[in-house]
């Protein structure tokens, strides 16, 4: 089997521009802040829509890196469920709940 070979290191501006909205494994990550886990570079050795899709990639470098990370350049609120919101003013709360 063929390794692959190891991919650039990136900015966190590159893998934005590169892998918009796609799921990502990420390699050899260096933070600009460690406390704030916000990332200035790294190796992108999986991505997709997927979290499978980027992990399937990313399976190939498994023993290449000891720490593989896993993100988004996706917004975050889109992995979340939505729940409908509905402002309830004095005339619905009384159509809704008061007693007839």
């Amino acid at each position: 089997m063929v390794r692959p070979s190891i991919p650039e290191q990136l900015t966190w501006v590159e893998i934005c521009e590169r892998y918009p909205e796609q799921q990502l494994c990420l390699a050899d990550v260096e933070y600009a802040d460690p406390e704030e886990r916000e990332i200035w570079t790294a190796r992108v050795i999986g991505h997709g829509a997927s979290m499978g899709a980027a992990f399937e990639q990313a399976r190939l470098f498994q023993n290449r890196f000891d720490d593989i990370t896993f993100y988004a350049t996706q917004p975050w609120y889109r992995h979340q469920a939505l729940r409908p919101r509905l402002a309830i003013d004095d005339e619905l709360y009384e159509l809704c709940f008061e007693r007839r």
